[in-house]
């Protein structure tokens, strides 16, 4: 997709939708970008008339506390995460179904947020956060003779 304008340009139009709104600290920016307008209702880039739209949606977000100290319960969902030869993971696309449907899955299960595996199996991303884990293989000092 032709962006049409570089990646200097773009933090620059972000920063000064942050200014413009007086906005310093906890604010939470949505970056979206389509083709641009289409003709018609459709997928098919050739009915796009227009250059690409570009939505900027800057809001004061602060994080919940309670989730710092209470921490967030997931759920393992049977709706899995989908293939990077169908849908490329480090893009965040608009069609947020898989996403959605594994959250209803975890809040059936009483708990916050959805764990959602790849199609092997193994951990792929939360529904709506990155998921990160910290292991260590032993806890405490290390032994006399490491340095």
């Amino acid at each position: 997709m032709n962006v049409s304008m570089s990646r200097q340009e773009l933090t620059d139009i972000l920063w000064q939708v942050i200014r413009a709104n007086e906005m310093h600290d906890n604010v939470h920016v949505r970056f979206m970008l389509t083709r641009g307008i289409k003709k018609t209702p459709s997928q098919d880039p050739r009915l796009t008339i227009s250059g690409p739209n570009l939505v900027i949606i800057a809001e004061h977000k602060l994080a919940d506390p309670t989730s710092r100290e209470k921490g967030v319960t997931l759920f393992t969902s049977t709706i899995r995460r989908g293939s990077p030869d169908y849908l490329d993971p480090r893009l965040n696309c608009h069609s947020k179904l898989h996403e959605v449907m594994a959250l209803v899955q975890a809040l059936e299960a009483g708990a916050d947020e959805a764990l959602m595996l790849d199609i092997h199996g193994f951990v792929a991303t939360c529904n709506a956060t990155n998921f990160f884990m910290v292991k260590m293989a032993r806890c405490g000092p290390p032994p006399a003779n490491i340095a």
